[in-house]
This record gives C-alpha cells, structure tokens and sequence, in this order.
C-alpha cells in the first residue's frame, strides 16, 4: 500500500483540488488492486480498507499475510487498527522506503563517517 501526492495533483476540471493523496494497494504480482483518492491519509482510508476486506471475504480469500506500506508499519497505529479483522496479516515497511530511510540516517552529520571537523 503506497500513498502519494503527485497523482492527486494533477486532478484538473471539477476534481481539482478535491483530493489531496492517491493510495493505491497491490497485489504480489505488482497489480493494483485498488485505488482510492482522499483528502487526508488517515481516516481518509477507512473506506477503501473496508472495502478491501470484504472483497477477499466475499471471494472467499485468505488474508494476506504480509501488507508492505510507505508509513504506519510499527505499533498499534491507526492503520494497524484499520486491519484488526486481519489480525495475523503482518505489517511492514517497503524495501524503497526503508532504504530511503536507512541511507538518511547514515549520511547526516551525527554520524562518523560524514561528520564535519570544527
């Protein structure tokens, strides 16, 4: 699950300005399986989550047991909350955005490598 600003800025004619992010959720096979756009990333996705879940209960699916988000992947977050029916599905940062995460924090001036001499 990904959420983004770019899509939701280029909405132009009577949508322009209605919506703020884009979050869009895919499947192991790189399918997106559902998109939704929302004024906010919070509760904004309680819809499109719900509705995730009864599409696999209504076709009879197992839960997923690993969902790969942006944010919201540590504790009991909002999202995690969203997903209690899923209760075994495990929640986890992607690969791009923990990388992304992993090289600012080798890379800022606290750390040994790149620190700055006075």
């Amino acid at each position: 699950m990904d959420s983004t600003k770019k899509v939701a800025r280029k909405l132009a004619g009577h949508s322009f300005g209605t919506a703020t992010w884009a979050a869009n959720v895919g499947n192991e096979h790189g399918q997106v399986i559902m998109s939704v756009l929302t004024a906010s990333e919070g509760f904004g996705l309680g819809p499109m989550i719900e509705g995730l879940i009864k599409r696999y209960r209504v076709a009879g699916v197992a839960s997923p047991e690993v969902l790969y988000v942006d944010r919201d992947c540590c504790g009991n977050t909002l999202l995690r909350r969203m997903f209690e029916e899923w209760d075994e599905m495990i929640i986890r940062l992607d690969i791009w955005h923990f990388m992304r995460r992993f090289s600012v924090g080798c890379t800022t001036d606290s750390h040994q490598l790149y620190a700055h001499e006075s």
